[in-house]
């Protein structure tokens, strides 16, 4: 089973060892969404744990495009402002 969720907290006791290796679990974190495979149980016992928002999956892939969306835009952002750097550089030796 995947299921997908939201998680206010990252820190200390997120992902266990005892999650992936007794309980079985598999993760990957992107952003703010958890994907998680396992069986239900063992899901639903790490969604309580941790106080999880279960999300479905378009909602899940909402969430992950925006967040990439945001982030390229970042991206873009600091590297024109580098390229701005740099050509201002380049013209100050060049004279």
């Amino acid at each position: 089973m995947i299921k997908y969720a939201t998680v206010a907290n990252k820190g200390r006791g997120f992902i266990t060892h005892a999650d992936q290796e007794t309980s079985g679990l598999k993760f990957q974190v992107e952003g703010d969404i958890v994907t998680l495979e396992g069986s239900e149980k063992s899901i639903t016992e790490w969604m309580t744990r941790n106080s999880a928002v279960e999300k479905t999956e378009s909602a899940s892939l909402a969430i992950k495009k925006t967040q990439n969306t945001a982030g390229l835009r970042e991206l873009i952002k600091d590297l024109n402002s580098r390229l701005v750097e740099a050509e201002k550089e380049l013209a100050t030796l060049t004279r």
